[in-house]
Formats: structure tokens, C-alpha cells, sequence
């Protein structure tokens, strides 16, 4: 199953990086702001550690490599979404109209 997973973060981090970081970043107030280069770091950590998980995976011989590369990864994703949680989204549903976040929503949805 983790193959279906690490597709969806990496889902998750596309639509993050080419829909919703854009138009946070270009939201009015937010200029300047800079979450999300803190967030796009991240994206960057995430990514390696999905792929160093994988291998690990495939390699299918060292458990504990495996548990400890998935366990690195949790930790990574729970700061990373905390800081979603907290500072982006809830930033982001203030500075966008209602319209606006409607839009986001289907466009992130179509990527």
C-alpha cells in the first residue's frame, strides 16, 4: 500500500506547489508573508524521503531500514501538515473571498 500513498502526497504536494502556494502567495496582504518557501523546503525533504522509503521497500531485506525510514517520514509529515494546518490554510481562507477559495478547491481537485 505504500506506493498508493506516497502517490498521494506527492498529489498533494503538486496541488499544493502549482494551485494553492500561486495564489497564497498573490493573495492581497499576503505579499512578502513567506510561509510557503518554508513549506516548499519541506515538499523538497518529503519527496526524498518517499523516494529512500520506496527503496527501501523494493529492496524488501531490511525491515529495520524500512521502519526507520517510515517513521522518519511520519515525522516529517506531521510537522509539515501541522504548519498546513495552522499558519497556510487557515491564512488562506482569510485573505481569498469565498469565490475564490471555491475556484482553488476545483482546481487543485483537476490537477
Amino acid at each position: 500500500r505504500f506506493p498508493e500513498f506516497a502517490l498521494g502526497v506527492r498529489r498533494h504536494i503538486v496541488m499544493e506547489e502549482e494551485v494553492l502556494f500561486p495564489a497564497f502567495d498573490h493573495a492581497p496582504g499576503m505579499e512578502g508573508i513567506g510561509p510557503t518557501e518554508v513549506l516548499r523546503l519541506e515538499h523538497v525533504e518529503i519527496r526524498a524521503l518517499i523516494e529512500a522509503t520506496t527503496h527501501a521497500l523494493e529492496g524488501g531485506r531490511d525491515a529495520a531500514a524500512f521502519q526507520a525510514r517510515v517513521e522518519r517520514l511520519a515525522l516529517a509529515m506531521a510537522a509539515h501538515s501541522a504548519r498546513e494546518e495552522h499558519a497556510l490554510y487557515a491564512l488562506t481562507d482569510r485573505s481569498l473571498p469565498p469565490e475564490r477559495r471555491t475556484d482553488l478547491i476545483r482546481r487543485m481537485q483537476a490537477v
